[in-house]
Order: C-alpha cells, then structure tokens, then sequence
C-alpha cells in the first residue's frame, strides 16, 4: 500500500479552503496574505514573490521533506512525484530517502507559474536532483470553461503544451469535472448540439480510457474545421483562421497534447488517472 504524503506549495490558500492535512505547508515559511498586506501585492504578485522566495530558502524544503520521508506520516493530494532514494545532502554525503514515499505537490493554480516563470520549474528541478525524485506533471483543466466551446478547447490545449514544454516533466493533462461538464449544454443552436459540441461530447463520454490517448490529440484539427462549417461560427478572420490551423496542426501532427477525463466521485476514472501517473513515474 502506498504511502501518500502531502506537501503544500499554495502560499495563498486559506486554512478554511485547505480541506486536508500535509506534511509539509510552505505557509509556515512564507504566507501570501502576509506579502500582499505587507508589500502592497496583488494575489499574483504575491504569489510569484512567495515561490521566489521559497527557491532562495530550498534548505527548509529539504530539511523537511527529509523528515517526512524517514517516518510514518501520511496524507492525500495533488501534482505526484515518487520519492525513491538518492541524493546529497548539505555535506556531499549520499542520503536514502524511504522507498515507499509517495510525495503529493499540491500547487497553485496561477497558469504563469509553470508556463513562462522560472521559480517553480527551478524548485522542481532542484528537488529532483537532491534526492532523485521521479516527478509527473499533473495538470488540471476546468472541463466546464475548456469543453464549453471549441475555442476554449483549443486554448486550453495551447496552454497545457506551454506548461509541459516549459517544465519539461512526464506530464499527464487531466479534464476536472468531467461530470459537470457533461451536464451542461454546450453548443446548441436551432438545429440542435454543433458538431464542434458532439466532438468536444466524445471525448468527455469516454468511461473506458481507449479513446483517451487519441481523441485529445486530434481534437484542435476537428475541432477547427468543424467551427469552420458551422455557419453561425463567426469568431475566424482569415489571418486568425490560418494561424489557429498552424497551432493545431503542430499538436496533431506530433500528439503533444492529450487529455484524460476525471469526475471525482467516479472511481473508474480516477484510478485511470492514477495508473496513467504510476506509469509515467515507473511507481509498482
């Protein structure tokens, strides 16, 4: 059985939205609401100040996560990545982390972190090395806005490649609330749903996982010409339509970017995710 242990990177969340207990919480070395109220930062701000912070003071990171590794504490979580053994310590010395921790990184959800700012990709990278850590990217997409039309789709999957060319991790890109989504009617005009809306639809309803490898890659270049034949699809200039076909042919064409569905009250579908993550850390 594994042993879950949950480490918070999110500065900002409140002690009220925190619905679980981690073994680590970066809020004992840097609150957010503290920065903002004494720096005068917006959230965003404080956010990249807090995990710029956190890169200069990595020590009391690992000093911790040293501690939880080598003693029975557990949790539940987030982004995953399997702590096996390895690594040097303050003085060169190789150090063994416990086979079994299983390290749970629940981030935060400003997208600027992990597409374009160098902080986290750097504290990841870090972690990594000092105590050879295999680390999956587990990215969250709402599929209430990105499945709601083909243009947030197709934005959303824009920006889920930025983040996994960006942190350059195995990565496994997730619909949340699939279930939510599925209820919500998307696309209908007076001839009933478009065929952008049935597309977005198929890969929502796929229960069994066989299409999960394919529809999500081959979605943006469906998805684009079905919006190109529905006559009440207006949003394309003839620059904007040529330049989106470009995008979406580079992410068909090499299958960079897929997509998994998830409803959290569906077991199925969250053990699919599970296994897609132990897969790509080599977790047995």
């Amino acid at each position: 059985r594994r042993v879950a242990k949950v480490i918070n990177l999110d500065p900002m969340v409140s002690s009220e939205e925190c619905a679980y207990d981690c073994s680590i919480d970066v809020r004992d070395l840097v609150d957010g609401s503290n920065v903002q109220e004494e720096l005068g930062l917006g959230p965003n701000g404080a956010i990249l100040f807090c995990m710029e912070y956190l890169e200069k003071n990595l020590d009391w990171l690992e000093d911790r996560i040293w501690q939880i590794t080598h003693q029975n504490t557990t949790g539940n979580g987030g982004a995953n990545g399997h702590a096996t053994h390895g690594g040097d310590d303050n003085n060169n010395k190789e150090e063994e982390v416990e086979e079994e921790a299983y390290l749970i990184f629940d981030c935060p959800g400003q997208i600027e972190l992990f597409s374009m700012h160098g902080s986290f990709r750097s504290i990841l990278l870090h972690l990594q090395r000092r105590f050879d850590l295999r680390i999956c990217a587990v990215n969250l997409v709402d599929a209430t806005i990105a499945c709601s039309d083909g243009g947030n789709y197709i934005a959303a999957a824009l920006v889920s490649l930025s983040v996994m060319l960006h942190l350059e991790l195995p990565h496994v890109n997730v619909l949340a609330k699939a279930d939510l989504a599925r209820q919500i009617a998307v696309g209908h005009g007076a001839d009933g749903e478009s065929e952008s809306a049935q597309i977005l639809r198929r890969m929502l309803d796929d229960d069994d996982g066989d299409n999960g490898d394919t529809l999500g890659c081959i979605a943006a270049g469906e998805l684009v010409d079905a919006m190109m034949e529905e006559s009440h699809t207006k949003m394309f200039s003839a620059k904007r339509e040529k330049l989106t076909r470009g995008l979406c042919e580079v992410i068909d064409d090499f299958a960079l970017v897929n997509f998994l569905p998830v409803a959290i009250e569906d077991g199925p579908s969250v053990q699919r995710i599970l296994d897609r993550i132990d897969k790509a850390i080599g977790y047995t």
